[in-house]
């Protein structure tokens, strides 16, 4: 059966999640796309890994409840992109494991992956670099 879906984003942020996913529901969606781990900046990435394991359970249990399926996680993105050193991308990897971690929390079977631009949107790379 075809699902209908929207961001998360366009219904409530980091908290409010229960409010959201209802209001969702009432707008005629079915599914969402999972924003609150798009950005690492953000307060979830400060939690430790108990607190980030109970609030996302937490946005999954909501979710479910609303009858709202989170069809997908949208895992970090940047722009511009902050990947040009080995240290940028370890960090952003490192982010993308609690990400591919949260993921399953919340009961998704996909996440969102952008590719790391180490040379930035339009510069063409080095191929031999590129593939080392």
């Amino acid at each position: 059966m075809r699902k209908t879906g929207i961001e998360t984003d366009a219904y409530f942020g980091i908290n409010d999640s229960e409010k959201g996913f209802y209001q969702m529901k009432s707008h005629g969606f079915d599914c969402a796309d999972y924003q609150n781990l798009l950005n690492t900046e953000n307060e979830l990435f400060s939690l430790s890994e108990n607190e980030f394991e109970k609030h996302l359970l937490n946005d999954a249990k909501h979710a479910k409840n609303a009858g709202i399926e989170i069809y997908q996680v949208h895992g970090p993105w940047r722009y511009p992109p902050r990947d040009t050193t080995q240290e940028d991308r370890a960090e952003r990897s490192e982010k993308f494991k609690k990400v591919i971690r949260g993921t399953a929390l919340l009961g998704s079977k996909y996440m969102i992956m952008h590719p790391i631009m180490p040379w930035g949107p339009h510069a063409a790379p080095d191929e031999k670099l590129f593939w080392d």
